[in-house]
């Protein structure tokens, strides 16, 4: 017979896992978790090592592409990186062919942002201006346009290059009257810069100085060429000047590098001095 205290003890509940459809319930539910995880495990690799041979897309406009076309003409895939990586970048013959797509391609982005800045209400100075108008004439120049203008400044200074006649009387030029011409009107500083300065209560002063860095470091450019960069340079420069119509030989070239090289330049110098 159960002791009195027997029939108030709590009945234990039977644990979910002793029916067996609880039990069969759970074993599927956790087959499905795994089996997802696993899914989505796999699923991942296989992406990795698909991805990994396909190049993301970085340019999707056709002027992304161009643009990336103009940078890979610049290498020089021939040039070691780890010896000289100047040359690997910017080394390629074919830049300079490709410099009027590029500057096309600078003018169709570039300059209306300029053109909206320019016509801002904020705009006062002139001196912006005069710049905005500067930019404006050079970009609307013709790509290979003759220099007409610089001819003529050699014709009035009895210049005849790139013209080879051997008959032609050629006459004393005065080289100092040339370089001041270039520096004042023409703001090409060969040899020295000269500079207006402009005060409010006072006189204006002109400075004689060094040509600027620009200058400098074109002739530095200059200096390092070789002898066929060197011909070839004078040669785009002779037909430049007279419109294709002058082509000079090698010859001729040689002897203009052999004046160049002399001391014809520096004798007229120090006489001037």
């Amino acid at each position: 017979m159960p002791f009195e205290s027997d029939r108030w003890r709590p009945c234990r509940k039977p644990h979910i896992l002793s029916d067996p459809t609880a039990k069969r319930l759970l074993c599927i539910t956790i087959g499905c978790v795994l089996a997802g995880v696993c899914t989505y495990l796999a699923s991942v690799t296989i992406l990795s090592v698909i991805g990994a041979g396909i190049r993301p897309t970085a340019c999707a406009t056709q002027d992304c592409v161009q643009h990336a076309l103009i940078l890979l003409g610049t290498l020089n895939t021939s040039a070691d990186p780890c010896v000289d990586f100047h040359a690997y970048v910017c080394g390629n013959d074919s830049q300079a062919s490709r410099q009027a797509s590029e500057n096309l391609l600078y003018i169709k982005h570039i300059f209306p942002r300029i053109s909206s800045l320019q016509s801002s209400p904020y705009r006062s100075e002139a001196a912006e201006v005069l710049s905005f108008n500067a930019l404006q004439s050079c970009l609307n120049g013709v790509v290979g346009a003759s220099a007409g203008p610089f001819v003529e400044f050699m014709a009035a200074r009895k210049m005849p290059w790139p013209a080879t006649d051997a008959n032609r009387h050629l006459e004393v030029i005065d080289i100092f009257d040339i370089l001041l011409d270039l520096a004042v009107n023409w703001r090409v500083g060969l040899w020295f810069d000269v500079t207006l300065y402009k005060k409010k209560d006072g006189p204006s002063t002109i400075v004689v100085g060094e040509p600027g860095a620009l200058v400098l470091q074109r002739m530095e450019q200059l200096s390092r060429l070789d002898h066929p960069l060197y011909r070839d340079l004078v040669k785009e420069v002779s037909l430049y000047l007279s419109n294709g119509s002058v082509e000079l030989s090698s010859s001729n070239i040689e002897e203009f590098a052999s004046r160049r090289n002399g001391c014809a330049l520096c004798a007229a110098i120090v006489a001037f001095r």
